[in-house]
């Protein structure tokens, strides 16, 4: 049983569903990071990576970062 967790959403657009590599790119960030994921949700339009409390705001930073370079 892991504590001290952490949850860091992004949330898309509907073209989301029609885009191929969305949840590799987010992924691949995190870890080439060294981010360990715990948990990942997706759903329609969003999806929530589940990791450790001390990793949230540099995982934040970095997911943000791709939706600027995306935009």
């Amino acid at each position: 049983l892991e504590h001290d967790l952490s949850a860091v959403s992004i949330s898309f657009g509907k073209e989301f569903l029609h885009t191929p590599g969305v949840i590799y790119t987010a992924i691949k960030e995190l870890a080439w990071n060294a981010i360990n994921i715990f948990e990942l949700v997706s759903t329609n339009t969003e999806l929530t990576f589940i990791l450790a409390r001390e990793d949230s705001v540099r995982a934040y930073t970095l997911l943000e970062n791709l939706t600027i370079q995306g935009a």
